[in-house]
């Protein structure tokens, strides 16, 4: 008995000790080494780090309005991608299985297309399709003679937050639809039935059965855009306007992105990103208490 359980002991430190490793080098690790960058003036260079302690964060949250500027930016693309998406992909994800359309896989695999495609491709589609001139929206209104309504979509601060909004919309809905049917195909048939034989519609069901027991795979898609706008929407507004224009578009990644390799700041840069880790997940930790005391279970 006694082999027995010193046996089961070394095969779960086998196995899980190679996770505790990584985990601790690619997390623990960098963390705490960015906490100690973040008290100091280091350039990154040939000169040692040199200790100032909270002075970074003095400069942070006292003196440096690109990183409040950056913080609301974040926020408005956390909510500007996530509500229309999980919208869109709840719509599609419930006709396609509740509603049994004729091609359904089809759907999901067209959908999910623009997933499957790495940012660069789509960012560089997106700002062709921008184009004041070679692009596909604005000739189109000059065709239909709607011309007074073509901008140039990047460049104008009026626009550019949705113009990136709708560009980061369109590869997230595909793999959301996944992953709500996969919600949605896990309800009990029998539950349906039962509301069909009490006379409910299709969206009197879909209120009072899919989506309360959807609240689960509600909160993990939540999480997973709370982590995309944080971390995520880098490459796109990097790409396509480079935080402009005249820092319109602006992130908390994109200033520690210039901070770090432009300025040579590199311990500022880290004071910035352990801010951007507090407050990623301070929304991570609310959504998921907000949305835990709506969760139904069956």
């Amino acid at each position: 008995m006694l082999n027995n359980k010193k046996d089961d002991i070394f095969f779960i430190v086998c196995f899980t000790l190679p996770q505790f490793i990584l985990f601790g080098i690619f997390i623990i690790y960098p963390i705490f080494s960015g906490l100690y960058y973040s008290l100091t003036s280091y350039s990154g260079l040939i000169k040692a780090p040199e200790f100032i302690g909270l002075k970074n964060f003095v400069m942070l949250f006292t003196k440096d309005k690109y990183v409040y500027k950056g913080l609301l930016n974040t926020i408005y693309f956390l909510f500007s991608v996530s509500v229309p998406t999980m919208i869109i992909a709840m719509f599609y994800s419930t006709v396609i299985v509740r509603l049994k359309v004729k091609f359904g896989d089809y759907y999901r695999m067209i959908f999910f297309l623009p997933n499957s495609l790495s940012i660069v491709i789509i960012t560089i589609l997106w700002i062709f399709i921008y184009n004041p001139t070679m692009g596909f929206i604005n000739p189109l209104l000059h065709s239909i003679g709607l011309g007074k309504f073509a901008f140039s979509w990047l460049g104008d601060k009026r626009f550019v937050h949705e113009a990136l909004s709708i560009t980061m919309i369109w590869p997230a809905v595909g793999f959301q639809i996944l992953f709500y049917i996969a919600g949605i195909q896990n309800i009990p048939e029998s539950l349906y039935e039962s509301a069909k034989i009490d006379g409910a519609s299709e969206l009197r069901q879909f209120f009072k059965i899919t989506l309360p027991l959807m609240s689960e795979i509600l909160i993990i898609s939540v999480n997973f855009f709370i982590i995309q706008a944080f971390n995520g929407t880098f490459g796109y507004v990097w790409i396509m306007t480079e935080a402009g224009p005249n820092h319109a578009t602006e992130l908390l990644t994109t200033w520690i992105y210039q901070k770090a390799f432009r300025d040579a700041n590199f311990g500022y840069a880290a004071s910035i990103g352990l801010f951007l880790f507090v407050i990623c997940v301070i929304f991570s930790i609310a959504f998921k208490k907000i949305m835990r005391k709506n969760t139904v279970e069956f």
